[in-house]
């Protein structure tokens, strides 16, 4: 009974800390939580265009989410793409409209995630994930799964 409880006890307290150290960062229109050990920070490299991107610390993770303008292209054009354009392979469409897509970035080793998604009638979202972490996979999950639009 007393290592049941422990262990109980045990488990409380890991994803107690685990969710004690994500704190919301907030970029504007968007909000992302951001756990310990990461950094996010924005970009707007062009007119209507704002990236966030979120990094790990000791560099074993990337990601980044481009927010654009659709300019009136459809959601498997723009998909096409940037699957283009990163050399990536052709873009598959989920049950939910979604656009996805793998590539491996020049000199890179490992193969980056790319998911194209629609946010409203003008306005969508380019997510790029990049790690060979399995653990740091799942934290970018949880980045990315906690984004917040404004």
């Amino acid at each position: 009974m007393k290592r049941v409880f422990g262990f109980v006890a045990v488990a409380a307290m890991v994803m107690a800390a685990s969710m004690a150290f994500a704190a919301v960062q907030d970029f504007g229109d968007y909000t992302f939580d951001i756990p310990d050990g990461w950094t996010g920070s924005m970009q707007s490299p062009a007119e209507n265009v704002e990236v966030v991107s979120f990094v790990k610390n000791d560099n074993t993770a990337s990601g980044s989410v481009t927010f654009s303008a659709t300019g009136g292209a459809s959601l498997d054009a723009l998909a096409a793409e940037w699957s283009k354009q990163l050399g990536g392979s052709a873009p598959e469409k989920d049950a939910d409209g979604d656009y996805s897509f793998k590539f491996t970035a020049q000199g890179a080793s490992v193969e980056s995630n790319a998911l194209v998604k629609g946010l409203t009638d003008s306005i969508y979202m380019v997510i790029v994930m990049t790690t060979a972490d399995p653990a740091a996979a799942q934290e970018m999950a949880g980045i990315m799964s906690s984004f917040q639009l404004k």
